[in-house]
């Protein structure tokens, strides 16, 4: 129950604080969207790292999909 307290108080504090004083509410949406990107970009960089297997699995199956498509235009054009 007292963790419910110190919530209640915290967001309060944050509210009043923000009534009071409009940069304050400014920095808080920047911060959330600081937060925001870097959380993306870290996601980001796990999925995009040359070692993550997954991501390898899916590159290599876009490149043979158009591989593919690419040979079959060039039997059609008759270049092959």
């Amino acid at each position: 129950m007292t963790t419910q307290y110190v919530w209640l108080c915290l967001f309060a504090i944050i509210a009043y604080v923000i009534i009071v004083d409009e940069n304050v509410a400014k920095y808080i949406i920047l911060l959330c969207k600081i937060i925001k990107l870097k959380i993306e970009s870290f996601f980001l960089s796990i999925w995009l790292h040359p070692k993550n297997p997954i991501a390898n699995l899916i590159v290599n199956m876009k490149a043979r999909r158009i591989a593919k498509k690419f040979l079959e235009e060039m039997k059609e054009n008759g270049k092959s």
